[in-house]
Order: structure tokens, then sequence, then C-alpha cells
């Protein structure tokens, strides 16, 4: 197990550009019809992005028109070390990845299913460990979420405490349990429905079975035959949990307090911030938009509703093409193992 600590490492800090940047874009309030303010002012125009200072009950608003476009303001405002933004937490989740790793092997191992291929995809305890799983880690994903979003510089160097201070409100520092919304908690319900249902409908190509006893059964469940259907599930997961995933992203940026109100997350965070001198990237430029405490989510379907009325419906489809085709990575790469593979077997 410790032997994959250096592969996390190593991976973790590969991807972390990618997933700062997908996340903040994501993240990024840019309404097109906002709310109603009586206190807007307009701001400046640089290239791709557009600053503008808006009202107390609207937040700040900054346009980035793209995924790249998003990582170049990130360079340009925070520098490399800003795309390196939420990799200690991410350690820990891909540590903690690895030990529920490890205890699925063990138990398979032990022979819970003796003689079954499919214990991966047909057994409850998977079915279970999926879903206990998402309900673990939120806590993990809302701090990796803020802390990639935070505009304040936070070390690894630092006490954990006071990272804790400035990503999290007093109520969820004292309850922690309150990080475990019933919104949030719904987006993982419906993220494990859909997990299931494609599934069932049995249209994923690793899912495919064929207990014929044929040696290299690995390579046996990527059948070209089978490639069609990868496909196609790839594409109807993308369809359905990318919008998912940046809802989820606009919840968890937003902070519980007494009394059931919600901040978002830089501006809500600012006084424990300066009471610890914390100092920020950048003392002129946020990196993000982000809506104003005044006027927060309130739930799932407020925050759905809101987001198609300010910022169109294009919002929940913000990075769409890249996950398709980080997605389709996949099938190149087994199309490419089965026909070096192909000759061997004849």
């Amino acid at each position: 197990m410790f032997l994959s600590l250096p592969y996390l490492a190593v991976t973790s800090l590969m991807y972390a550009p990618f997933t700062t940047t997908m996340v903040r874009y994501r993240a990024n309030y840019a309404p097109k019809n906002p709310p109603q303010t009586s206190n807007r002012n307009s701001g400046s125009t640089t290239g791709n992005n557009t600053e503008v200072q808006t009202g107390d009950d609207v937040g700040s608003v900054i346009e980035v028109n793209g995924y790249f476009a998003m990582m170049n303001r990130i360079n340009k405002i925070e520098g490399l070390s800003g795309f390196l933004k939420g990799f200690v937490p991410s350690i820990l989740y891909g540590f903690f990845a690895i030990i529920r790793g490890v205890l699925l092997r063990y138990l398979i191992g032990s022979g819970l299913e003796e003689g079954s291929n499919e214990f991966r995809f047909n057994s409850w305890y998977w079915t279970i460990n999926h879903f206990v799983w998402g309900v673990i880690v939120l806590p993990f994903d809302i701090i990796i979420n803020r802390a990639i979003c935070t505009p304040y510089l936070l070390s690894f160097t630092q006490s954990p405490s006071i990272a804790l201070s400035v990503l999290l409100s007093p109520s969820e520092r004292k309850r922690p349990w309150k990080l475990y919304r019933s919104d949030l908690l719904t987006t993982v319900m419906i993220s494990f429905s859909l997990f299931l249902l494609v599934r069932w409908l049995n249209i994923d190509g690793t899912m495919s079975s064929d207990s014929s006893g044929e040696e290299d059964k690995e390579m046996r469940v990527f059948q070209m035959n089978r490639l069609h259907l990868y496909a196609a599930s790839i594409i109807l997961r993308n369809l359905t949990r990318i919008p998912l995933d940046v809802v989820s992203t606009r919840l968890m940026l937003q902070r519980y307090r007494d009394g059931s109100t919600q901040s978002s997350l830089p501006e809500g965070e600012e006084p424990n911030a300066s009471q610890l001198g914390l100092r920020k990237y950048s003392a002129y430029a946020k990196v993000i938009g982000v809506r104003s405490q005044s006027n927060p989510y309130t739930s799932l379907y407020d925050c759905i509703i809101k987001m198609k009325r300010e910022e169109g419906w294009k919002v929940f489809y913000r990075g769409f093409w890249l996950s398709v085709l980080s997605s389709f990575s996949w099938i190149f790469i087994v199309t490419v193992f089965s026909s070096w593979r192909s000759p061997s077997s004849d």
C-alpha cells in the first residue's frame, strides 16, 4: 500500500493544474441576467476576461470565456502555485481511496462471493460500498473545492487548524456534521442512482462478462464489439454527471451558518483570514466571481433554477467536451492494447 504513495503524489501533481482549472471554471459566477440590484458599477474588460463589480446583493462577476481562458487567468493572477491549490487535501483523499481499495481486495480475496467474477459490479457489497464512500468523502470534496477557490495563500507548512479556520465557518467547525447538508446529500443520492442505472442497463463496456472460462478475461471485457456500447455509456454519463458536478461545486462553496443561512466562501472567510494574518494571492484581482452572501442558493432546486435563469443552460455543461475526450482516451488505450495483443492470441 505504501508503495502506492509516490505514484499517488506524482499523479496528483500531474492532474492538479487541470483539476483546479476545471473546478474554478465551473465555480465562476458569471450571470447574463443578474438579480436586480440598486448599486451596480461596471469594471474593465481585458481580452477574454471581463471584471464587473456589482452591488452587495449580487456579488463580484468575472466573465471568463472558456476553460483555457480560466487557466490563463489563474496563471496571470496567482502564478504556478495557483494550480496546486487543494493539493494536500487531495493527497489525503487519495490515501483513503488506497485504503478503501486494499480493504475491497481483502474482502474479495476472503471469498465473499467465491467463484464469481462479477463481484465488482453485481454484488450488494460493492453497491453499498459505493454509496457509503460517496457519503464519507463528501467533507473531503467540500474542503478540496474550497481550498481551490479561496483567494488566500494557504501553505502546506501551516497548521491544519489555520486552513480549516479559513475554509470552514465557525458553525461548521463546531458541528462538522453540518457539512452534510440536505442539498449536497441529494446530489450524492442522484449520482449514486445514475451509477446504478448505467450499470443495470449493462451498456458500459467494462461491465460485459462472459464467464466462458477463456483466458485473459481482463481483455475480454473490452471486446471490440463492445466499444460502441462503452462509447454510448460515456456520452450518457457525461450528459447527466457534468451538470450535477457543476451544481455540486456551487453548493460546496456555500458555508453553513447558524440560523440555516449560507454564504459564498470567499466573502465569508475574510474575517478569519485577516485575524490569522493570511495574505491574498492578489490584492486587486479575483480569479473567479462568487454569488453574494446576501443572496445564496437555498437548496438544490433553487440552485438549478437560479443558475438557469441568471447564467443560461450552457453553464451546466462547462468543460463538457474536455470530460468526454478524457473518457474517450481510455477507449483509445484499450483499442491499441487489444490490437497489440491480438497477434499473440492466434
